[in-house]
């Protein structure tokens, strides 16, 4: 008999041996252990089965608590034996997905209310606290919840600290900076007066990132992309324009082009708003009017030249012969009068020069500081926005006469601005400041012109391999329409890595000491 058949049975009996004494039998099945058999159960779901224990003892250690309070000893026995049954069940997977269990236990902790992005000590705080507080709530004895605890929460902040070191490296040492961009404090205020003002921004202008100007300059000469980008740029410059002609009064909405006569049109008629008001007012003839006056033809009179002397001299006697003196002595000039004068000497200025403007434009200013004390309170508000209005529509007139298409370029609005209010300024500065070409020698269009005209099938076979540029282009586009949303984008994606290195190097700290726990 052979030693195998001995042991594991023979289907037939030995030759010469009763058949009925030694039946055949069944070969026997040798159980291995439990925990060395391979688990049935993926990554995933062994993790899933670990996130379930831990709300399981999480459950069990509310009701032992209960329990021990209400002194219910029969079913605080039967909780510990359905705790020990349930542990004996989840060992073999724990040993078997040590990794995988681990991190399924600590997810709970991720769930506490204990906020979102922080600094790295902060994130370090956090990791502590939740898993503590995870640890000391399951299902155990003092020591055993105490002991969880302090485990717990000590390799979840270590944890933490060690991802936001290594999440941090990675900006830096992957260079991320220019790649996505750090806008300045003044470059995100110039940036939300252009939001105020509805003049559009790419993803590029907005964080100043060199990469995606770079990818959108490239897009304005890809024939795949080159349509929509150059349908954008139209789009951002009729912004431009309307936000320019508003503050200039001009409030029609289907606005594309700023010419020469819109910009004067609503030069005038700012001025005939302003006229309209003064004629309503009367002009108070105080202390500071009058000496204004007097000082400024002592001035002329002794360092002027004789004609610009005499020019202005006139001016000022034309001015004192029209003041009035009330039946209570004060002195004033008739709103209709006030209007007249202004508008001669401001006639005046457009042909004169040098000292002779600016000796009348310093008489026209002292007239209207009179005015503007003197304008009635219903009337305040009105002479206020009417003049401000009547400002910027000076600059406007400036810009169109240098913008032979009606385009306001940011930089001829930027100088021009100077002269206008705050709000035509700030609005020059942040368009100048944001919407600029990146720098081009034209080799890539000319490049590209060259190829359509002598390979045709080569530039046709260019025009399909920029294909992909288009899902490029239509994500920069979405993420462009979310100003608020991109405000922030550069210190979150800088910062991202650090965050998210916090986060999970506090679970996988919680989870590593888990290895060794129940």
């Amino acid at each position: 008999m052979k030693l195998d058949e001995d042991i594991f049975g023979n289907p037939k009996p030995p030759q010469g041996v009763d058949g009925e004494i030694f039946a055949p039998t069944k070969p026997m099945r040798i159980a291995m252990p439990e925990q060395m058999q391979a688990p049935d159960e993926n990554f995933l779901q062994a993790m899933l089965i670990g996130t379930g224990r831990t709300f399981d003892r999480l459950g069990a250690g509310v009701k032992q608590m209960y329990y021990g309070a209400t002194g219910n000893d029969q079913a605080a026995a039967e909780l510990k034996a359905a705790q020990d049954e349930n542990t004996r069940l989840y060992q073999p997977l724990k040993q078997a997905r040590p990794w995988a269990t681990g991190i399924g236990e600590s997810l709970p902790a991720m769930a506490l209310p204990l906020g979102g992005a922080g600094t790295a000590g902060q994130l370090a705080l956090r990791a502590a606290l939740g898993n503590a507080a995870l640890g000391a709530s399951e299902y155990g004895s003092v020591g055993e919840r105490a002991l969880n605890a302090t485990r717990q929460g000590l390799g979840g902040a270590v944890g933490s600290m060690i991802g936001s070191a290594v999440g941090n490296l990675i900006p830096r040492v992957g260079n991320l900076q220019p790649v996505i961009g750090n806008p300045t404090p003044a470059q995100k205020a110039a940036a939300t007066v252009l939001d105020n003002s509805g003049v559009p921004l790419s993803i590029g202008e907005r964080t100043g990132s060199r990469v995606a100007r770079g990818l959108e300059d490239a897009m304005n000469v890809i024939p795949a992309t080159a349509t929509k980008a150059q349908a954008f740029k139209d789009a951002q410059q009729q912004a431009l324009n309307q936000a320019a002609a508003k503050l200039a009064g001009v409030t029609d909405q289907g606005l594309t082009a700023i010419t020469p006569d819109i910009a004067q049109a609503a030069r005038r008629g700012a001025g005939q708003a302003i006229g309209d008001i003064a004629e309503r007012n009367t002009l108070a003839i105080g202390q500071p009017v009058m000496k204004s006056m007097l000082d400024l033809q002592n001035e002329v009179q002794q360092y002027a030249a004789p004609e610009v002397a005499r020019t202005v001299t006139n001016r000022i006697k034309q001015a004192f012969d029209k003041l009035e003196t009330d039946a209570a002595g004060n002195v004033t000039m008739p709103g209709r009068t006030y209007r007249e004068l202004q508008s001669a000497i401001g006639k005046q200025m457009k042909s004169a020069s040098g000292d002779l403007k600016a000796y009348l434009g310093t008489l026209r200013d002292a007239l209207r500081d009179g005015m503007n004390q003197s304008i009635s309170a219903a009337d305040k508000a009105a002479w206020e926005s009417a003049n401000k209005t009547y400002r910027n529509a000076i600059t406007l007139e400036d810009v169109a006469a240098r913008s032979p298409l009606g385009n306001i370029s940011p930089a001829s609005l930027f100088q021009a601005g100077k002269k206008g209010t705050p709000e035509m300024r700030d609005l020059g500065a942040a368009a100048s400041a944001l919407i600029r070409p990146l720098p081009s020698s034209g080799t890539a269009e000319r490049s590209l012109a060259i190829n359509m005209l002598t390979n045709p099938g080569g530039a046709l076979m260019q025009g399909v391999a920029t294909l992909p540029a288009i899902g490029v282009q239509n994500l920069m586009t979405a993420a462009a329409k979310r100003p608020q949303g991109m405000l922030n984008l550069p210190e979150w994606m800088l910062r991202g890595p650090g965050i998210a290195g916090g986060l999970g190097g506090g679970l996988l700290g919680s989870a590593g000491v888990n290895l060794y726990g129940q």
